[in-house]
């Protein structure tokens, strides 16, 4: 695994990462990684997506995602994201802060939004 970052390290590909050096910090990394939901949807109704895209391909779709946003609610809408880097699986969420009722209207943009944005890319939804 050492060997596999390294050489995507050193070709550019990736441009940071980390490495468990041990069992104590692997289960952090992993309490980490399941306390995203929880922290998300302490936040406000979560609108979830599970979607697949090339990876080179995340940046822009998050970006875009993040711009269109703007103005779609009275509220500012949050885009949190976080998935499986090989894979090519993202777990897109966008929640209004403070707001914890599940708004049918708002919803329905946004899913158009977001799957819109995933059809463009020849994405797919559910990528687990």
């Amino acid at each position: 695994m050492e060997a596999f970052i390294e050489t995507l390290m050193n070709d550019g590909t990736v441009v940071d990462g980390v490495l468990a050096q041990n069992l104590s910090q692997l289960e952090t990394m992993w309490k980490t990684r399941e306390s995203c939901n929880p922290s998300v949807a302490a936040t406000g109704y979560v609108n979830k997506y599970d979607v697949s895209l090339a990876v080179l391909d995340f940046d822009t779709f998050i970006d875009e995602i993040r711009s269109e946003l703007r103005g779609l609610s009275p509220q500012p809408c949050i885009c949190t994201n976080w998935g499986h880097l090989m894979d090519g699986n993202l777990h897109c969420n966008v929640v209004v802060p403070g707001n914890f009722e599940k708004d049918d209207f708002l919803c329905e943009k946004i899913d158009s939004l977001v799957l819109n944005k995933v059809i463009e890319r020849g994405g797919s939804i559910s990528a687990e």
